[in-house]
């Protein structure tokens, strides 16, 4: 019975993970995380993000689709929440100074996001 209760339980978790993932549903606490190789480059007068180890590497999921571009911004904004020293206008331009491509006219919180 309780191996029965375990194998329910595994696939019911493994299917809310894969739906959560399908929805393209973003995880922005999460990614604060996976961009910490840019940090010295999120704030005002920072560094070149090229010249930090991973941190074009970090953004380059956050490319291709508005909605990778849209969770970027939502995760930039939950990471100033945290760290008043991020400069949301410097972290924007990372990945234009990354040389990745973003969409034409996005904004992030009312701000034109940088082309390549």
């Amino acid at each position: 019975m309780a191996i029965k209760f375990a194998l329910v339980f595994f696939f019911l978790v493994a299917a809310i993970v894969l739906a959560d993932r399908a929805s393209g549903a973003c995880d922005a606490t999460n990614n604060m995380g996976k961009l910490l190789p840019c940090r010295q480059a999120a704030v005002k007068n920072g560094k070149d993000p090229k010249q930090l180890a991973g941190c074009c590497d970090a953004v380059k999921p956050f490319s291709g689709s508005k909605d990778a571009a849209d969770c970027l911004c939502q995760s930039l904004l939950a990471a100033q929440k945290v760290d008043k020293t991020v400069d949301l206008h410097s972290a924007i331009a990372i990945p234009a100074k990354c040389g990745i491509p973003v969409q034409a006219n996005l904004k992030c919180n009312g701000m034109a996001v940088p082309q390549h």
